[in-house]
C-alpha cells in the first residue's frame, strides 16, 4: 500500500507541475494584457518565476514519494528477515537438544569435596600452615577440611569440654 502511495505521489507531482507551468504562463499573458506598459514587465517576470515555484514543489513532492516508496520496500525487506528468523528458531525448538553432564568443579574452602575419609587432630590453629597429616598437601589453618583429599581437620583447643 506504501509503495502505491509513494508513486501516486510522484504522478501528483508531475501533475502539479504541469498546472503550475500552464497557470503561471496564462496569469502572465493575462497581466501583460491587462496592464500594457509595466505590465509587461512584470508579465515576463510572473512566467519564469511561476515555472520555478512549480518545479521546486515538483521536486520536493517526488522526494517524498521517493521516501515512502523505498521506506515500504525496506519494510518488506524486514518483515522478510523476521519471518525467515521466525521459522529458524521454530524449527530450533523442535529439534531435542542432547543435554551434556554437568561437570563437578571442585573448589577449595571449608566445605570438604566429599565426606571426609579421615580425620587429623592439631592442637590449635596457628598463623603459620599445616601439613594434611593425609595426602601431605599445606593448607591455610583456616580451614576445617584438606582442599584436597577431604580430610577433616579438629583443632582440639576449639574442641567443647
Amino acid at each position: 500500500m506504501q509503495k502505491q502511495t509513494g508513486r501516486d505521489l510522484i504522478q501528483a507531482a508531475n501533475i502539479v507541475f504541469y498546472i503550475g507551468v500552464g497557470a503561471s504562463i496564462l496569469l502572465g499573458i493575462i497581466y501583460m494584457i491587462a496592464r500594457r506598459g509595466v505590465g509587461i514587465i512584470a508579465g515576463i517576470i510572473i512566467i519564469p518565476l511561476g515555472i520555478f515555484g512549480a518545479y521546486i514543489y515538483k521536486l520536493l513532492l517526488t522526494g517524498f514519494g521517493h521516501i515512502v516508496e523505498n521506506q515500504s520496500v525496506q519494510t518488506d525487506l524486514l518483515q522478510h528477515m523476521i519471518d525467515e528468523m521466525q521459522n529458524k528458531a521454530d524449527a530450533s525448538m523442535e529439534q531435542p537438544v542432547e543435554a551434556e553432564p554437568a561437570k563437578i568443579v571442585e573448589t577449595p574452602g571449608d566445605s570438604p569435596p566429599a565426606p571426609p575419609v579421615q580425620t587429623a587432630e592439631f592442637e590449635s590453629r596457628t598463623a603459620a600452615t599445616v601439613f594434611c597429616p593425609v595426602c601431605g598437601k599445606e593448607q591455610k589453618t583456616n580451614r576445617n577440611f584438606c582442599y584436597s583429599c577431604g580430610c577433616k581437620f579438629i583443632f582440639r583447643d576449639e574442641q567443647p569440654q
